[in-house]
């Protein structure tokens, strides 16, 4: 099986750094959004990863139909939930900006680690 290298993978994460830091004041990035940028990039990785290895391959969201468009989706999920965080920290809720870094953390290494558990199976038909 051949890896192949996707460009709009970097292009998608340079979107959601890009987003993460829009404001009136850029913050640096505390542990949290690392996280929730190495999970949703892990996320994109496996699944472009998925993608190349081999035709039949699809994703579970209805939208992800290719790689492409998994950098469509997957970057605007991430853009999104940046800009909810910036909304739920600016009104002072900072508890529940917490919790959503932690469950999109949760949410997007589960989909990657379920992804390279997938590749493995269709690897050993």
């Amino acid at each position: 099986m051949t890896t192949q290298f996707y460009p709009h993978s970097l292009a998608a994460l340079g979107l959601a750094l890009f987003f993460s830091a829009i404001g009136p004041r850029a913050q640096a990035a505390d542990a949290l959004t690392v996280g929730v940028l190495g999970a949703a990039a892990a996320d994109l990785a496996t699944t472009n990863w998925a993608f190349a290895s081999g035709p039949g391959v699809r994703d579970a969201h209805p939208l992800v139909n290719g790689p492409t468009s998994a950098v469509l989706v997957k970057a605007s999920a991430t853009a999104g939930l940046f800009l909810i965080d910036r909304e739920l920290k600016r009104r002072g809720h900072r508890r529940a900006s917490k919790v959503l870094k932690i469950s999109a953390i949760v949410v997007w290494g589960g989909c990657a680690a379920w992804n390279v558990r997938q590749i493995q199976r269709q690897g050993r038909r």
